[in-house]
């Protein structure tokens, strides 16, 4: 995975990390030139790989995002925003939003923070973006 970013603790890219390896040193065979079977697999999960990376940062966005909008709203307050993540909620099923993110949850949690943004602010505040 040289040109692709694995996510540490990722199944599939352990998995993709292992055959990459395992080809590398296939190659060194003297039979390499006639495993074309093999080549056009890797291609293909080299395919899959790419997307999966893809949902990897996209998720890695989210988080970003989420974690960037609850800092906001506690006014840079860094413990208050590592507590709500690490809180259950009520409002997200009785689990945390830091759950949500594990659990590739990310788009429907930024969607409730910025519910939750929208009917929380003051009547001062109605007219501004959030």
């Amino acid at each position: 995975m040289a040109d692709m970013k694995a996510k540490e603790g990722c199944r599939t890219c352990d998995q993709y990390v292992n055959l990459e390896s395992a080809l590398r040193e296939a190659q060194s065979t003297p039979l390499w030139p006639w495993c074309e079977i093999l080549k056009g697999q890797l291609v293909l999960l080299r395919n899959e790989i790419r997307e999966h990376v893809g949902e990897h940062e996209a998720e890695d966005t989210q988080r970003e995002e989420c974690r960037r909008l609850v800092l906001g709203f506690f006014e840079g307050n860094m413990a208050k925003t590592g507590t709500w993540f690490l809180t259950k909620n009520p409002l997200l099923g009785d689990i945390s939003p830091d759950t949500m993110l594990y659990l590739g949850r990310g788009e429907k949690l930024l969607k409730f923070i910025h519910q939750q943004l929208l009917e929380n602010k003051r009547p001062d505040e109605a007219g501004q973006q959030v």
